[in-house]
């Protein structure tokens, strides 16, 4: 069963995470300062491994100005909030979208064993309809709100599926190759099977360069070349 929880005001317009991981922790352990006002738009960030007493300290001493107007002007929790355990990606994103700790949303470990499955398989946290708890990207849009997603993980897996953009690790612009000025073994078949080109080149005397350091062979170079599949008259 589905865990639903309501939401309320102020609700995002906008969920943007520039994607490093997570500050992970339960999302219903920070308690707003009651004299911030609400908004109808927002900017739910988050950072994997970013400690918050030293962004405080750095943005205190000027070398951080756009955090700290971010901290200044927005809601913000005390030294990070509450960690939830493990603290680990797989728990921390999906702790802090639902405010639910990992036995009540269902997201227990990066990746974990499932009563029932085969006990050599291993579930991801991310999977499609892994986390079984209400998130705040769903009650967003269920509240008419248009939701972006950047790198937030696990807003792929959600069911049901977000309606706005998401765009993460998995959302590709351009084709992936790889480049190899010597023949590797089982390709260029086994690149194909992982959707990735392959490109057997001969290296080219390097033109151009400055500051080359010394060598006991002259500098070669080479290009990788991409087509890109969100722009296709463009390479």
């Amino acid at each position: 069963m589905t865990r639903s929880a309501r939401f309320r005001t102020p609700v995002l317009l906008t969920i943007l995470s520039l994607l490093l991981s997570v500050l992970p922790m339960p999302a219903s352990a920070a308690k707003p300062p009651s004299n911030k006002p609400s908004t109808e738009q927002a900017i739910f960030f988050s950072s994997d491994g970013m400690r918050p007493d030293l962004m405080e300290t750095y943005a205190a001493a000027g070398f951080m100005p756009t955090y700290k107007a971010l901290m200044e002007q927005g809601v913000r929790g005390d030294n990070g909030l509450v960690q939830a355990f493990p603290p680990n990606t797989g728990v921390g994103w999906n702790a802090l979208a639902t405010g639910a700790y990992p036995g009540e949303s269902g997201s227990t470990n990066n990746t974990f064993y499932r009563a029932g499955a085969s006990f050599t398989s291993g579930t991801s946290a991310f999977a499609t309809g892994i986390l079984q708890a209400d998130s705040i990207q769903q009650a967003a849009e269920r509240a008419n709100k248009t939701v972006v997603s950047v790198e937030w993980v696990g807003s792929r897996g959600l069911v049901p599926a977000l309606q706005g953009p998401v765009v993460d690790f998995r959302s590709f612009f351009s084709n992936r190759g790889i480049v190899a000025n010597y023949d590797l073994p089982g390709q260029p078949a086994g690149a194909n099977t992982f959707g990735v080109s392959y490109q057997r080149v001969d290296l080219d005397p390097a033109d151009g360069w400055s500051n080359v350091p010394p060598s006991s062979s002259p500098a070669m170079q080479e290009q990788l070349k991409l087509t890109n599949t969100a722009f296709p008259s463009t390479v």
